[in-house]
């Protein structure tokens, strides 16, 4: 009966060591603890005490959680609060505790939750830090050497002093089967798995005969598995927390809301708890560093287990965050008044709404990259309600009359896009700009939330303004290339008059004049950018368009290429043209990149190089080219370097020799006039066409088949434009003509019966 007696006190004594232990950390000294141990052990009572002593620990935080979280608990505690606060009568009894869903009371209700959700946390870490400690103990060595060995079964010739850990596995592994050794076996693991000790080994004893050698080497295997496995006390007690939350979840709405809508606080407390169990450091007695270490991990990375407690939590809570994003657009576009879009109070409780859910989501870096893919989903819905307020159709599309409703709708709707965008990237930017979380980044993920946000605002927003533009645009470029085209209708061989100013031809002059028209009338109320360096700054980042005139120029791109190519084209095949008109035709050049600056820029001038350098650059190369003599144009080529004022290099072959053909007498005609083509077709046709040599193969045959009707004709000259033509295109095109035409020694002109048929 005394020994008894004596137990029950060692078991206190034992229990107090370990609370004593947490309070006073700092010391570091495992020397009550260890001792306490040692005396269980020399009882032989210390199998038995070690698993009461787990189980005791299981039980204490069952019960704590149980009654933490409870309804009528909570009903009650609230309820007993507030009639004491206003110097009532407290209520009780279970008729009293059911919780009205109105009032300061559901306020009340949730405080409570989080608090005694709280409590929880500090008392697991207790429970946690106990259990850490006492397997820590179990693995100090008796002796007070320096040296720490591992968890093996071990004979006392092996080690004279093993750990109070070794001589449990010892025992454990001998009585394998013993009908007390499964809970042991499980402690064992529960406890070595608490330390975070990540392998046994297993150094096995040579007194052992092979059949001996062979069973304990597969219990020390089973063991190791599963630790491996095993997640320590405190994924235990996370499976335990999971399953009581998920349960009263079920059995309470409120508790249900308080969870699902304020998910990211109850993450955090969890986070906060693996940080603080982790950075817990164990050292004992020992400085040595082969010793166990115990909780020096990185303090950023949540135990897994805890993630898995909170996970089924998360799903509830993205889908009501992306139900409130999704509501908030809805609802701007349904209450807006203006039949345009949203005004600028809807615009900013969307981006306010968009940046909130980030802000919230900011306790962890993986329900961070979830939220930046709900607002992802929000902008895409922001941009199909837009795309249903677009108007088509000829009052959108037409450029002759003066601006129509339709057309100012759409010009409103491209300045919304764009300053939706703008808004939503320069919060986005503002809540998480070098915030901790942003630098926890795994290497998983490939991209980080801002990045996928600006994805979506670039791959969405920009898309859906530059379609809203182009129909607009199309017709446009329709009327210009319409233009350009009546150029072949004026006379470019007359003689200017001496006392005229040379100036543009006709059709140029329309075709400023449209320009500017369509500039004034239909692109006038695009919103122009920021004047701020920030706001600068911020639109290269977001990838999205700053403002309407930026949606403009990235519209218009596309159509000045064709735009330049078509004009080139064209200047190149008027025929027939003086020596006059081609001075006309390089000064068109220089009006023409005037003509259409005004879609391209609205603040600098020469905005033409700017936005289209390569085209720009062709442009103003074919120029030089209208001003120079045949032979100079020749040589340019044939000579393989850049005469001093021409820079061929810059300009396609096919195109001067287009012009060279112009230069030609009537006799020998375009190609495409051979082949009974109108000029539109022609230039279409090229357009249609990158491959060069397919271009110079169709103007080859051209003059093949007029070499052929020379010598039909039994013609005795030939003009000198022949020849220049002759040898440009054998230049490029390395199969000779169908019908050649030999040099002659003097120089003089071939006559027709000197042609050798090929």
């Amino acid at each position: 009966m005394s020994k008894l007696i004596q137990c029950s006190h060692l078991i206190h004594f034992f229990g107090r060591c370990f609370r004593n232990r947490y309070v006073d950390d700092e010391q570091n000294d495992f020397v009550p603890t260890f001792h306490s141990v040692k005396v269980f052990h020399n009882l032989g009572m210390l199998p038995g005490v070690v698993c009461q002593l787990v189980e005791r620990w299981q039980t204490e935080f069952e019960s704590i959680l149980a009654s933490a979280v409870d309804v009528d608990r909570l009903t009650q505690r609230v309820r007993s609060r507030q009639a004491g606060s206003a110097g009532g009568p407290v209520a009780a009894g279970p008729g009293r505790a059911s919780l009205p869903n109105v009032g300061s009371q559901a306020a009340a209700f949730y405080v409570a939750i989080w608090t005694s959700l709280d409590g929880i946390m500090d008392k697991l870490e207790r429970l946690t830090y106990h259990c850490r400690l006492l397997g820590v103990t179990l693995l100090k060595k008796r002796e007070s050497s320096v040296s720490c060995s591992t968890i093996v079964r071990l004979s006392e010739s092996i080690e004279p002093h093993p750990s109070l850990a070794e001589l449990l596995l010892h025992e454990l592994v001998t009585n394998w089967h013993g009908p007390d050794k499964v809970a042991l076996r499980n402690t064992i693991i529960l406890l070595f798995a608490s330390t975070n000790l990540e392998t046994l080994q297993s150094n096995s004893p040579e007194t052992l005969s092979d059949e001996e050698h062979m069973v304990s080497c597969e219990r020390i295997a089973e063991l190791e598995a599963q630790l491996r496995v095993n997640k320590g006390f405190l994924g235990w007690a996370a499976g335990r927390l999971s399953e009581r939350l998920l349960k009263i979840s079920e059995q309470s709405p409120q508790v249900k809301e308080a969870l699902d809508c304020e998910y990211p606080k109850l993450l955090k407390l969890v986070i906060d708890l693996g940080r603080r169990v982790r950075q817990t450091q164990l050292h004992g007695s020992w400085n040595d560093s082969s010793c166990p270490t115990v909780g020096v991990l990185e303090a950023d990375v949540v135990p897994a287990c805890l993630l898995e407690a909170v996970k089924p939590f998360e799903t509830a809570y993205l889908s009501k965050s992306l139900s409130r994003l999704f509501d908030q657009v809805s609802m701007a576009f349904s209450t807006s008044h203006s039949s345009v879009g949203l005004d600028a109070q809807e615009l900013d409780g969307i981006v306010q709404s968009a940046g909130n859910e980030l802000a919230y989501a900011t306790v962890h870096y993986d329900l961070l990259c979830k939220v930046s893919r709900n607002i992802s989903k929000m902008v895409a819905l922001f941009a199909t309600k837009v795309e249903s307020l677009v108007a088509v159709g000829p009052d959108a599309n037409q450029v002759m009359n003066p601006q129509t409703i339709s057309q100012q709708n759409n010009i409103n709707l491209v300045n919304l896009l764009c300053s939706f965008g703008t808004q939503l990237g320069w919060t986005c930017t503002r809540r998480l700009r070098n915030l901790p979380v942003m630098q926890s980044a795994r290497s998983e993920h490939i991209t980080s939330p801002l990045e996928a946000i600006f994805a979506t605002l670039e791959t969405r927003l920009n898309s859906m303004c530059i379609s809203i533009l182009q129909p607009l645009l199309q017709s446009i470029s329709d009327v210009i290339e319409e233009l350009m085209s009546t150029m072949h209708g004026e006379d470019f061989v007359c003689c200017q008059d001496e006392d005229v100013k040379p100036s543009c031809s006709l059709y140029m002059k329309q075709l400023q004049d449209f320009v500017s028209r369509a500039r004034k009338q239909y692109l006038s109320g695009l919103s122009l950018p920021p004047s701020t360096d920030r706001a600068a700054s911020s639109v290269s980042k977001t990838g999205c368009f700053s403002c309407g005139e930026v949606a403009l120029q990235s519209s218009v791109l596309p159509y000045l290429t064709r735009w330049i190519d078509m004009f080139l084209h064209n200047i190149s095949l008027v025929r027939p043209v003086s020596e006059v008109g081609r001075i006309r035709l390089a000064t068109d050049c220089v009006e023409f990149e005037l003509a259409v600056s005004p879609l391209l820029s609205f603040t600098t001038e020469g905005a033409l190089v700017s936005f289209a350098p390569e085209a720009c650059m062709k442009l103003r190369a074919f120029r030089p080219v209208l001003l120079a003599d045949s032979d100079q144009i020749l040589r340019a080529y044939m000579q393989q370097k850049t005469e001093p004022t021409l820079n061929v290099a810059q300009l396609p072959p096919s195109l001067v020799c287009q012009h060279l053909f112009s230069r030609a007498p009537d006799e020998i005609r375009s190609p495409h006039d051979t082949a009974g083509w109108s000029t539109t077709r022609y230039i279409s046709w090229v357009l249609a066409r990158s491959d060069e040599s397919e271009r110079l193969t169709f103007l080859r045959n051209g003059l093949a088949a007029y070499a052929h009707e020379v010598q039909i004709r039994q013609q005795r000259q030939y003009p000198a434009m022949y020849l220049v033509l002759r040898d440009f295109l054998q230049h490029f095109v390395k199969q000779p003509l169908k019908t050649e035409v030999p040099h002659k020694p003097d120089g003089l002109t071939p006559q027709p019966s000197e042609i050798a048929c090929t």
